[in-house]
């Protein structure tokens, strides 16, 4: 349900709701004859296979060779979903399924005319998503909620993800153990497929299970089609409704059901505390053991467990422009503990966001399904505290040496056919501290094009003395609600969805990821999208508006949007949109009308090379000074790859910050100009083993005079690693490395500051 005060702040949000709510619901709204249109072919069903059991012992060598293979369930991948519409695939990709006690069998041939122009690089995980490519989804439970996606390139690089029909969303972080091969042949390539029933959860059933079961192959030439082996109705918006099944599967169970993967993490630290006349002084070597386990305590549910573990980021965050910007910026999770059932834990809102857990020391995980309940629980403690301070006007943050205990519990039940509804609890509990929050949520598929999330929760926080005195927060125990709903429409042609959102002034989710606070308002979004044909020159156009209002709860208006962005896709995988937007915001006392544009423009011209800018030009706010700027900004990027074994990636970010020319005596002059550039190299030996060299640099360069605190008129700063990596699995690694940070300001030259040598680690084990 919406608020029922909504309507009197937001008439004209409220209508539109409720317009769609009545169309969802089927009301029919009155409107002048018009001729039909034409009647498009009615889609043929979606299939049911059945799976033969095989003999244990299958080699995953993509050879396809063995016995049971000739036995095993034939799928074929007959359908083009994208650009075309259920047209015939124009290759043949030819797939059987089988099974054993042990895990799920997959083997495809995928034939091509042209096989030289099949796109195959030796990758890290995850990475090979522009490639030729596989791809295997499962819903174990067939229930059209959630499923396990695997995906495999030509020369057996792994791919995986789940993917949520609730949230409507992938999420590659996940990592299973699973095996698999690809290879090269002069009619096209083969790829295999061994999934472990350990890596899965399923119901724990001795009958014969059902699963639901979509194949796809990823085509990418001028065009990145994509082919699926059922129809896909673009007027359905649940994917996994419309999944082929399959059957047959009986006497399963996970093999093996405990994991223990112990880790050895070895680093140097050397520093220069006295910057920039000091010495580089020595770090002692800092061995670190670790240990998590894995026990699939039923199938379908899994306790997680670990003690010290290594949460140190070997792997380094994308580099991001944080000049001049007023809300914090997210990071994506990487650590194996937490990506275990993560998606059991999503909301609408972001009340659960685990790099909110800096340093634990340990940590214990329980997840899993249970017929029609889903839930989930963890438990860490954290070496230090981190603190996000939410605002209308921009998020504050701290960092405190303090301990500080988490706790996260999750239930969701399925209700009908299509819809679920759950509750979460998110508790820090630390040296006068504590933020606990609890909330209820939902969805619901009201129409084959239809469907309504949505969000309640409350918090109840206090700081130490301290914090609320340095960080101007509330004084004792205070608390604050969270309301947000979405309705959309998502049909062949046409998206709309209304969002309306309520974050009280006091609302604080320490143990998630919620940037802005004090706000009530909505945003409206509408595409309309035009599908082209092969012999046409254009493959889709979209044309994408929306429109924001949002008020704090004195009811002052901040923020007033307007935008419309229109886009392209093309020939050799290009895509280009302009966006062009109006915003009034309001900050710090003053009101700012707003306008720039925003384009966009990708091409991967050969399928060793690929390019992208992007661009904003128009008015801004000068975040440190309070005033309005005018804005430039560019964003070039190239990746190239020499053979399949090496790629680089050169990206840069430029953006300038002038004030605004008022009179012609008074040219416009710099506030700031800063460039971010990131270079990476990767060397590739084979599937499992690389070399990778990644360099970031930053120069900011300001005007103090125009600053209305003392800032330094140039900053540098670099960081580089260099990292050997040896992955068996995402946690039977060996990573050894170099990392250099240096620093310069002003006259001073990059010096460095701190180097670190690392080595780690980690044997996944399974009795």
């Amino acid at each position: 349900m919406f608020p029922t005060r909504m309507p009197r702040r937001y008439p004209a949000l409220a209508a539109l709701v409720a317009s769609l709510a009545a169309t969802a619901l089927g009301a029919q709204t009155p409107a002048a004859p018009a001729a039909a249109p034409p009647a498009r072919p009615e889609l043929p069903p979606s299939r049911t296979f059945t799976a033969l059991a095989a003999a244990d012992g299958m080699k995953i060598d993509a050879r396809l060779d063995e016995a049971a293979w000739a036995t095993a369930t034939p799928i074929d991948i007959p359908y083009e979903y994208f650009p075309g519409d259920n047209t015939p695939a124009p290759v043949q990709t030819d797939c059987r399924i089988t099974y054993n006690t042990s895990a799920l069998y997959v083997g495809c041939t995928a034939l091509d005319a042209n096989p030289g122009a099949i796109r195959a690089n030796l990758t890290d995980r995850d990475a090979a998503l522009q490639d030729d490519h596989i791809i295997l989804i499962v819903d174990p439970f067939n229930d059209q909620r959630r499923a396990f996606q695997f995906r495999v390139n030509p020369l057996g690089v792994q791919m995986d993800a789940t993917y949520s029909e609730l949230q409507k969303a992938e999420d590659f972080s996940w990592d299973a153990i699973w095996g698999s091969a690809g290879r090269l042949t002069p009619e096209g390539y083969v790829v295999e497929f061994a999934i472990p029933f350990s890596s899965l959860r399923f119901p724990a059933s001795s009958s014969v299970q059902t699963w639901g079961l979509i194949l796809q192959r990823s085509y990418p030439r001028s065009v990145f089609q994509r082919f699926r082996s059922h129809p896909t109705n673009r007027n359905e918006a649940c994917l996994l409704c419309q999944s082929d099944k399959l059957t047959g599967l009986q006497g399963i169970r996970p093999r093996r059901d405990v994991e223990l993967t112990p880790t050895l993490t070895t680093r140097r630290s050397d520093l220069r505390t006295d910057f920039p006349t000091g010495k580089l002084e020595s770090g002692d070597v800092d061995p670190e053991f670790g240990l998590s386990g894995r026990w699939g305590i039923t199938p379908n549910v899994t306790l997680n467990a670990t003690y010290n573990p290594d949460f140190s980021q070997v792997e380094a965050d994308v580099a991001q422009l944080a000049v001049n910007e007023r809300f914090a910026l997210q990071y994506p999770e990487k650590r194996p503990f937490f990506l275990e059932g993560a998606d059991f834990f999503q909301t609408p809102t972001r009340v659960v966001f685990t790099r909110s857990i800096i340093e634990p020391l340990a940590g214990a995980k329980i997840s899993g399904k249970e017929g029609e309940n889903a839930f989930g629980a963890f438990f860490t403690r954290d070496r230090s505290t981190s603190l996000l301070f939410p605002s209308n006007q921009f998020t504050g943050s701290a960092l405190l040496p303090e301990d500080v205990s988490t706790a996260v519990l999750r239930y969701r039940r399925d209700v009908g056919g299509r819809g679920a509804v759950g509750v979460v609890y998110t508790g820090r509990q630390g040296d006068e501290y504590q933020n606990h929050v609890g909330g209820l949520d939902g969805f619901f598929q009201l129409s084959p094009t239809k469907y309504l999330r949505f969000q309640a929760s409350r918090s109840q926080t206090e700081y130490p003395d301290t914090v609320s005195t340095l960080y101007a927060q509330p004084e004792g125990g205070f608390g604050g609600n969270n309301f947000y709903a979405q309705l959309t429409h998502a049909s062949r042609n046409w998206f709309a969805s209304v969002d309306v959102q309520e974050v009280g002034k006091d609302y604080r989710a320490d143990a998630g990821f919620i940037t802005r606070s004090d706000l009530r308002g909505g945003v409206l979004q509408v595409q309309r999208t035009l599908w082209g044909r092969p012999d046409l020159w254009y493959r889709r156009i979209a044309l994408f508006g929306y429109a924001e209002r949002f008020q704090d709860h004195d009811g002052r208006m901040t923020d007033l949007g307007f935008a419309f962005v229109p886009s392209y896709d093309g020939p050799l995988q290009t895509f280009v949109s302009m966006g062009m937007g109006y915003n009034r915001k309001f900050y710090r006392g003053e009101t700012y009308e707003l306008f720039d544009v925003r384009p966009t423009f990708q091409i991967r011209p050969t399928q060793r090379l690929s390019f992208s800018i992007q661009g904003r030009f128009g008015e801004d706010i000068d975040i440190n000074n309070n005033r309005k700027a005018n804005i430039f900004q560019l964003a070039p990027g190239v990746d190239l790859r020499l053979g399949r074994r090496l790629s680089l990636g050169v990206s840069h970010t430029l953006r300038r910050l002038d004030t605004q020319d008022d009179h012609p005596t008074q040219p416009s002059e710099r506030i700031l100009n800063v460039g971010l550039s990131q270079a990476r190299a990767l060397y590739h030996f084979n599937v499992r083993t690389f070399v990778r060299a990644i360099v970031q640099y930053q120069d900011v360069d300001f005007t103090p005079t125009l600053f209305s605190v003392p800032v330094p008129a140039e900053q540098r700063t670099f960081f580089g690693q260099l990292m050997f990596a040896y992955k068996v699995n995402p946690q039977t690694v060996v990573f050894a490395g170099y990392t250099d940070d240096r620093l310069g300001i002003e006259t001073i030259d990059l010096t460095p500051t701190g180097r670190t040598f690392f080595l780690k680690l980690g044997y996944n084990w399974q009795p």
